[in-house]
């Protein structure tokens, strides 16, 4: 909200766009619900809905790492210590934020290769749990700028069918399906394919900008 704040504010921004990916793309449609200055939004492969994804998440990873969430936001709670983490991505059954092995490839070809083995493949494991009742989608409908919502019709970390729905909640909502995973959207042809559509949705309602 700051960032947008300031950048309506400046007397050398004519129009403000906001965009997102994943969970950003779940905060871009809350932030166009909320700021009604924006000229438009751009939402890809968005976390929509907290209970479908946590469905959707492998079931032994979710026995393994729900423990682990839980005991992490009690001692942060009580005596405000961090005890456990929780991988960010991991392989089928681990305890991870994301797991499964296409979503565990599909992250991995963003880190650049000098630093797979070094980067910090982690977050404290409280941090699983507050995705869980987190429904970003579900400001859809209070949008009233143009939004672009490109979403993966394969998606395994942010089903497309909660996605769908509230999409279509949106007044002025342009939505795209691709055949892809959450993570083609990064790179690659699909990545291509989406800048494209995205500039395009740039053009049509800034007209005038460079």
């Amino acid at each position: 909200d700051n960032a947008v704040a300031y950048a309506l504010d400046r007397d050398d921004v004519d129009k403000v766009f906001a965009w997102g990916s994943s969970f950003g793309g779940g905060h871009v449609m809350r932030l166009a619900a909320r700021e009604k200055r924006l000229a438009g939004a751009l939402s890809q492969c968005p976390f929509t809905d907290g209970i479908a994804s946590f469905l959707g998440a492998h079931p032994l990873s979710v026995m393994l790492g729900f423990p682990l969430a839980l005991a992490d936001l009690i001692a942060y709670t009580l005596f405000g210590i961090s005890l456990f983490t929780l991988k960010i991505v991991g392989r089928a059954g681990e305890p991870a934020t994301m797991s499964g092995d296409i979503p565990y490839n599909g992250y991995l070809k963003l880190v650049p290769p000098s630093r797979k083995s070094t980067f910090p493949n982690y977050v404290w494991a409280r941090f699983g749990l507050f995705g869980i009742f987190h429904f970003p989608g579900a400001a859809c409908k209070n949008i009233s700028c143009p939004i672009f919502v490109a979403i993966a019709e394969n998606d395994s970390v942010a089903p497309p069918g909660p996605t769908k729905k509230y999409a279509a909640q949106a007044p002025r909502g342009q939505v795209k399906v691709y055949s892809a995973e959450h993570f083609d959207f990064y790179v690659g042809e699909c990545f291509e394919e989406l800048v494209g559509d995205q500039i395009e949705f740039l053009k049509q309602h800034a007209p005038n900008e460079k």
